[in-house]
């Protein structure tokens, strides 16, 4: 029997750069919620427009947007898309309105996530809508490390399309490698009855 997981807020953003305090700029933010078999229940995706010029960018994260549409979206001088702040507001509804509140979150490197989103509330004077997921991670990178895997499928790195790959990938592992019962209540993760991590929060 596959192992049954708490239902999950997956988040994913999508940056000028890594480091927020050298004035990068949030782009993209994307949540999906799961229940306790993965199943899609909901997803919000929004894009913001950047006031960030090109050379202020990381060399990397222009690449790699230039690459998938992403940056073209948001420098365009015509876009209509709101900024950063109404994004977050956006996101913060929709957590609420969609009965999404505490729980835990999911993604890629969540403290990451976690970081940018403090950021983003104290410079646009905004609450921190990382506030609104429990205080525990299911993070994917902790995952990936525990079976081995460096090395991943390429992403678009545009927010939506992985998380919904990282869930994807998620599903494959249950059901070639997890055996029965996984307690992220108590943060327990038995992995083919050997592995076990964090009797408690």
């Amino acid at each position: 029997m596959s192992l049954r997981l708490p239902p999950l807020l997956w988040l994913d953003l999508e940056t000028t750069g890594l480091d927020p305090e050298k004035h990068h700029s949030l782009l993209e933010i994307a949540i999906v919620a799961t229940d306790e078999d993965l199943n899609e229940e909901g997803a919000h995706v929004a894009q913001a427009k950047c006031y960030t010029p090109p050379e202020n960018w990381d060399a990397a994260a222009w690449d790699m947007h230039a690459q998938n549409g992403l940056s073209q979206l948001v420098i365009h001088p015509d876009s209509k898309l709101p900024c950063v702040a109404d994004v977050l507001v956006e996101a913060w509804h929709a957590v609420v309105d969609f009965g999404w509140k505490g729980r835990p979150m999911a993604g890629s490197s969540v403290q990451f996530d976690r970081m940018w989103l403090r950021y983003l509330a104290r410079i646009n004077n905004n609450p921190d809508l990382g506030e609104l997921f429990h205080y525990r991670n299911f993070d994917m990178s902790t995952v990936r490390m525990l079976h081995g895997i460096t090395k991943r499928d390429q992403r678009p790195h545009r927010a939506l399309e992985d998380l919904r790959a990282d869930i994807a990938e998620v599903r494959e592992l249950r059901r070639k490698l997890w055996t029965e019962e996984c307690e992220l209540s108590g943060y327990r993760l038995l992995l083919q009855g050997e592995i076990e991590q964090g009797a408690s929060a």
